[in-house]
């Protein structure tokens, strides 16, 4: 009899031990979930903010210059923004809805840049803006703000 009550113990242990590893097995999985979720979210956002950003200033370097050169308004079709667009897919997939909305807002606004040679660019901030707070919420993070008040 105590042979049994020994082996149904021990067996009860293997049982407890295995349960705990599962658990915390599954935990470790959702937090690498997670994580990468959480990273891919980010790439999306930073891939789509830099080209925005590097096409908006092409854009705003040539209304700077001497403008001796072709303006966008001439050259610039909805082609040009083929990359722009690519970069959408992964903010509808990773971002939220309302990231992806205003990407878009911030296409749009790439777009009304060059057709008005960068005169607009103004509006294409305030746009660029919004989706830089939007992926702030998204993202969990806020920029770094100094103190108001000095410590005391």
């Amino acid at each position: 009899m105590e042979t049994i009550i020994g082996a149904l113990i021990a067996l009860f242990g293997v049982v407890a031990v295995q349960l705990w590893v599962a658990w915390r097995e599954s935990a470790r999985w959702k937090r690498e979930v997670a994580r990468r979720f959480h990273d891919d979210r980010a790439k999306a956002y930073t891939d789509f903010l830099t080209a925005a950003s590097r096409f908006a200033s092409g854009i705003a370097d040539w209304r700077l210059s001497s403008r001796d050169q072709i303006p966008p308004s001439v050259w610039m079709d909805s082609s040009d923004l083929d990359g722009l667009y690519d970069l959408l897919v992964p903010i509808k997939v990773f971002g939220t809805d309302e990231a992806a909305k205003l990407a878009e807002e911030v296409v749009n606004e790439v777009w009304r840049l060059g057709q008005d040679d960068g005169d607009s660019y103004s509006t294409y901030q305030v746009a660029e803006a919004k989706l830089i707070r939007q992926i702030r919420v998204d993202l969990d993070i806020s920029p770094v703000q100094a103190p108001t008040d000095p410590p005391d």
